[in-house]
């Protein structure tokens, strides 16, 4: 209970914790088994509790509707007249039509059911008591530390220590792999937000690592993870929970039905009393003959050629690998003339290809080149401000053969670059390789020449601006900024002349899209803040 709140919220690590507090725990001994135990009776087992679709109580479910009573009734009604046709007609239909819905609703729950509790039968290495032991997803709590290691992630968890590659398309629709990172040490005081400023140290549950923890001799892996949420308090929990639970869609079509279906019932209603009193002599035969005329102002097979329709569809749907989880929803669909996407990069052309480079210099542009000097500062701008990483590392597997020496065999995963394709791009222009590392990347010219990353800041939405520290083979370093034009403008010490406005305009209104690079070295007392790691952006982009 959160008196703040004024009701239950799902447990958390409350209060929010801050980058120094979360980024400290990579090096505690964890929860030990008493205080995981006492965690997990607040909080319940790290799983959705989903229970399995029985057919029967599916079909129970859907025949108890009001509509498919008010069909039944009317049956019993052709049956008393003797109009044994017309009632054998009916209950076909509206059986047919009840079966096929709940067959579709059957299957849907099973599917749903295999997808949540797929997730349940893995192990993982968590931190209990100073050692990683193994043990079943289930029995995570919030507070743990875990080895964030290739496979399905089972809770909602930050990023601090290390880096990892995780496949999001399952959970967010995110087409291409996304690169996490530790929160940056200079926001010490700052709380965790999963949700705002620090998306690229979340790890959410559902989706899945592909390169992750590496262990060391001593036992210890190089990526940790402290669990955040576990079960339904995790975003996949919310995501199934808005699929068993929807919000009623509201369309003018069921809003204008519900009077249609009023002035239906109020006619048959006067019907029936109209036929009851001309008929009262014989009450039993008064009333059957009134619901026979009830049955006409009101069909009762009506309902069933929307329900007869829905199933279609849905069976239709299913080869195509589309499930609907409220097939009623079909009708709806069914309407829609205009889909709108923001994921413009997977319906469109996503590569884009390198124009050139610009240099300014005393308030004058230069020309248009295709090629970047060899050696140039925009050479070592271009190679080392992005957020591009390497998928793909070496691996053994071990064959044991019986009375026969182990077979070992040496796996090689080509790697490839991971990032944007405008960092892709730009890198591929300079010719530089990209040396993945834990701590950090170095960028390799083709001559030889060391560039090491020591500080990288990621783009920001707000500043419109991404920049890192490189520090090159005779100790120097060096600050590189790239972003908007305008941005990049800001921080420069002199503000540019309107040549370079002008350049950048016309190159924007030729379909161009404009980067801005600058540079600066660093000082003595920011070099020492680097080296602790309590640099702060706003005075290294200063």
């Amino acid at each position: 209970y959160t008196p703040s709140a004024g009701g239950f919220l799902p447990f958390y690590i409350l209060p929010p914790p801050t980058i120094k507090t979360m980024l400290d725990k990579a090096n505690c001994n964890g929860l030990t088994d008493e205080e995981a135990a006492m965690v997990r009776s607040r909080v319940g087992p790290n799983l959705l509790n989903i229970d399995y679709p029985w057919w029967f109580v599916v079909v129970l479910e859907e025949f108890c509707k009001p509509f498919h009573t008010y069909q039944i009734f009317m049956a019993w009604t052709w049956f008393n007249f003797g109009y044994w046709h017309m009632g054998l007609i009916n209950v076909s239909v509206f059986t047919l039509s009840g079966l096929s819905i709940s067959m579709v609703t059957y299957l849907n729950r099973k599917q749903l059911f295999k997808i949540v509790s797929a997730a349940t039968n893995h192990t993982i290495m968590v931190k209990r008591g100073g050692q990683y032991v193994k043990a079943k997803t289930t029995m995570l709590v919030p507070g743990d530390l875990v080895a964030v290691e290739g496979g399905l992630v089972c809770a909602d968890m930050a990023l601090i220590a290390g880096q990892a590659v995780l496949d999001e398309s399952s959970l967010t629709g995110e087409a291409q792999p996304v690169h996490k990172i530790t929160p940056d040490k200079s926001q010490g005081s700052a709380l965790f937000s999963r949700t705002l400023g620090h998306k690229k140290s979340t790890i959410l549950a559902g989706t899945t690592v592909i390169q992750g923890s590496t262990w060391d001799q001593s036992g210890n892996p190089s990526t940790v993870g402290l669990v955040l949420t576990t079960g339904p308090a995790t975003e996949k929990g919310k995501m199934v929970a808005g699929i068993l639970f929807q919000e009623p869609a509201r369309f003018k079509f069921d809003v204008q039905v519900k009077f249609v279906v009023l002035y239906l019932f109020l006619y048959a209603c006067f019907m029936f009393w109209l036929t009851c009193y001309f008929l009262a002599e014989d009450p039993i035969y008064a009333w059957f003959y009134g619901m026979y005329v009830v049955g006409t102002a009101m069909p009762p097979l009506l309902p069933s050629v929307f329900i007869v329709s829905v199933g279609i569809a849905a069976s239709r749907l299913r080869p195509l690998g589309i499930m609907c989880t409220d097939p009623h929803r079909l009708l709806a669909a069914g309407k829609v003339t205009v889909c709108c996407f923001d994921k413009t990069g997977t319906l469109t052309n996503s590569e884009m290809d390198f124009r050139g480079v610009r240099a300014y210099s005393n308030g004058k542009v230069g020309e248009l080149k295709m090629t970047v000097t060899r050696g140039s500062t925009i050479e070592k701008a271009m190679a080392s401000c992005h957020e591009l990483s390497k998928i793909g590392s070496s691996f053994f597997t071990i064959q044991h053969v019986k009375n026969k020496a182990p077979n070992v065999k040496l796996h090689l995963k080509t790697e490839t670059l991971l990032g944007t394709a405008v960092d892709m791009k730009m890198f591929a222009a300079t010719g530089w390789d990209l040396l993945q590392g834990d701590d950090g990347n170095v960028v390799s010219s083709p001559d030889g020449t060391r560039l090491a990353v020591v500080k990288r800041f990621e783009f920001d939405h707000h500043r419109m601006t991404s920049s890192v520290v490189a520090r090159d083979e005779s100790g120097r370093y060096t600050l590189y900024v790239k972003g908007s034009t305008e941005s990049v403008a800001k921080l420069l010490a002199e503000q540019p002349g309107d040549a370079f406005f002008k350049a950048a305009g016309e190159d924007s209104r030729a379909g161009f899209y404009v980067l801005a690079l600058a540079s600066r070295e660093c000082t003595a007392q920011e070099i020492a803040e680097i080296t602790m790691g309590t640099i702060n952006r706003d005075d290294a982009e200063a």
